[in-house]
């Protein structure tokens, strides 16, 4: 299972043209994914307070979104099952999501390059 939306880059011109309505999204950097998470009302508004640096450092950086719309009562499942199926993939959490080992990643992607 993983993201079957749309994508685009992550700036204020492509955020303003997302849907008002709950779904699941997922950042990347460099062609990593960084962060998986959902919003339970508007992707549009969560989306931005990211874009703003309002949700914390760590997704200020992301480059590209892939976003999903989703029925508000199962965006908490639908983002827990990408985030379990990302750590059965790669062994861990995309790295904004588990901030207790996060370290900038590099134009690799690469954690403390």
């Amino acid at each position: 299972m993983s993201i079957n939306g749309k994508g685009c880059g992550f700036n204020p011109q492509n955020i303003a043209e997302l849907p008002e309505e709950p779904g699941v999204f997922e950042f990347s950097q460099y062609n990593f994914v960084t962060y998986i998470g959902s919003a339970d009302t508007s992707l549009r508004a969560t989306l931005k307070r990211h874009l703003d640096g309002l949700e914390g450092f760590c997704t200020v950086a992301t480059t590209w979104v892939k976003y999903e719309v989703a029925p508000a009562d199962r965006v908490g499942a639908y983002e827990n099952e990408l985030l379990e199926e990302f750590r059965a993939t790669h062994g861990q959490l995309p790295r904004c999501n588990d901030l207790s080992s996060w370290e900038p990643a590099g134009p690799s992607g690469v954690r403390g390059e």
